[in-house]
């Protein structure tokens, strides 16, 4: 199946893609996509008994980072505009732009939620930060690097929707950003779904904000597409397909050629992770069903030799060479 793949499972890398021509977005936009998050990175610690140095046990963790975003932005470098690694996603200092942010790390002290979450990022026309200084709202926890097909709905409404007052989020940050600009340049609501809360219209989170006071806009167009990135721990981003569309009404028929888990495997799987991780991988890696069961994990393949942690004052097993025992230009 064809797929664009955002980063590979490899540590410390970055990628982006764009839709080659800006879109309108100031007045309205529907877009939906589906995502995959696979291949997580593994990390071993060698247990050792403290009194008499002797091996104990081996202790194993499956955890991936740092998570991808869909991102509106209007950056001189246009199509090939690239952020940071590690926790900024690929967006974090890009200017003048705006990311939700599908989210698979907590960086300590910066994130509030331990766990999978979304999030919407800006910094107006600054450049943007993927941590708490760019945060808009309070982020939504959902289910994202669990190996699943997952479809998400992002939708711009230029004026306020009441029936999603009660899944607002706000922070101090949008307060310039909540007030008209021009008699068709309205406060908008910015709306993000979710797997069965697309069908059911339930959306994880929606933002108040006017988008043409956030972002400068010359003629009303921005550049529109994907970031990722990986820091220490990596995972591969994958966006499986993607539909665009700025003239509301959007058409039903546009809508309905997306085939909604037909060919793209779609899950609809969107419940919390609600136990803790199994033995090995995660579980018995029953996939009969045609999706990986609850606590299932990829397999992963080691980039290089495996990264252990040892007890304090012991160097068994560690490489000579520093740059091959921690990876060079890694964000802790």
């Amino acid at each position: 199946n064809v797929r664009a793949r955002l980063t590979p499972s490899a540590p410390s890398t970055a990628g982006s893609f764009w839709f080659l021509d800006p879109a309108p977005v100031s007045n309205g936009f529907d877009t939906y996509f589906t995502f995959q998050i696979t291949d997580h990175s593994k990390q071993c610690t060698q247990n050792v008994d403290q009194y008499f140095s002797l091996f104990h046990h081996t202790t194993c963790n499956v955890h991936g980072g740092d998570g991808f975003a869909f991102v509106i932005q209007n950056h001189p470098d246009t199509v090939t505009a690239l952020g940071g690694v590690g926790g900024q996603m690929g967006f974090g200092g890009i200017q003048n732009s705006l990311a939700i942010a599908f989210d698979t790390w907590q960086n300590p002290g910066q994130d509030t939620i331990f766990g999978d979450h979304i999030s919407i990022q800006s910094r107006g026309k600054e450049p943007n930060d993927a941590l708490e200084a760019g945060l808009l709202g309070v982020p939504r926890p959902h289910n994202l690097a669990d190996g699943n097909i997952h479809l998400a709905r992002i939708t711009y409404f230029g004026d306020l929707q009441p029936q999603y007052l009660n899944k607002l989020v706000a922070s101090d940050s949008l307060i310039p950003y909540l007030k008209d600009n021009g008699e068709q340049k309205r406060v908008g609501t910015l709306v993000v779904f979710m797997d069965d809360g697309i069908e059911s219209d339930t959306p994880v989170l929606a933002l108040p904000i006017n988008l043409s006071l956030l972002l400068q806009m010359p003629i009303d167009k921005a550049f529109v597409g994907f970031t990722s990135s990986t820091g220490r721990f990596f995972e591969k981003h994958d966006i499986l397909s993607w539909v665009w569309c700025d003239q509301e009404p959007c058409d039903p028929a546009s809508k309905g050629d997306f085939d909604y888990h037909q060919q793209s495997k779609y899950s609809a799987n969107s419940k919390l992770r609600d136990s803790n991780p199994g033995p090995g991988y995660g579980g018995s890696g029953d996939t009969s069903s045609g999706f990986p069961i609850k606590n299932t994990n990829p397999d992963t393949v080691p980039w290089e030799l495996q990264l252990s942690s040892f007890s304090e004052s012991r160097n068994v097993g560690l490489a000579p060479d520093a740059s091959q025992q921690v990876p060079p230009n890694t964000l802790y």
